[in-house]
């Protein structure tokens, strides 16, 4: 399951490895958009519903949802409904905007924030600390199994200082603003 899809080929890469694949959007336009649901070797089904309000019968073995977490207000409820999903054993891998000390409701309302400010209110962007991460694992009865840093930005926050290209993996006490995390459900 890929949650928050939107025009991203994820989907149709796991497809492509003979993955049977579902994703999730709410934005029809996104959908519409996505370039691999047209048909074809990799295609496959977008479903059109808002994160928190996904029930699903069947569970699944990965759970995948990168960079969308942090434009949902209500983080907890949606993580909560992804480890829902997963069968005993399965994995979460989520990216996200993350500094390890501090949480920041809207980055996009920094000070120096590069981009974001004209996107209006209901378009935010948390960043996320390990803090939230504990959260969610007790809430969501979750472990985490591994952990990436990537420094995105020159700057200290997202979005802060001049973007990075390609961005540089780092050591979790270097500066970094994303991670790439695996959860694995209890």
């Amino acid at each position: 399951m890929d949650m928050g899809t939107g025009k991203t080929a994820l989907p149709a890469l796991i497809k492509a490895c003979g993955i049977d694949i579902l994703a999730v959007d709410k934005d029809a336009d996104q959908i519409k958009d996505n370039p691999c649901v047209r048909g074809g070797y990799c295609s496959f089904e977008i479903l059109q519903k808002d994160l928190l309000e996904i029930q699903m019968d069947n569970t699944f073995d990965m759970v995948t949802c990168i960079s969308v977490l942090e434009h949902n207000k209500d983080h907890l409820p949606v993580v909560k409904g992804m480890a829902k999903m997963l069968k005993p054993g399965g994995v979460l891998i989520m990216t996200f905007p993350f500094n390890e000390e501090e949480y920041i409701p809207n980055a996009y309302q920094l000070p120096l924030a590069g981009y974001g400010r004209d996107a209006g209110p209901n378009n935010i962007c948390q960043m996320y600390s390990k803090k939230e991460v504990e959260l969610w694992c007790k809430e969501a009865n979750l472990t985490l199994e591994d952990q990436q840093y990537w420094k995105a930005f020159t700057g200290k926050y997202w979005t802060n200082g001049q973007r990075m290209w390609p961005m540089k993996q780092v050591s979790k006490t270097e500066d970094h603003q994303l991670t790439c995390m695996t959860l694995k459900k209890n």
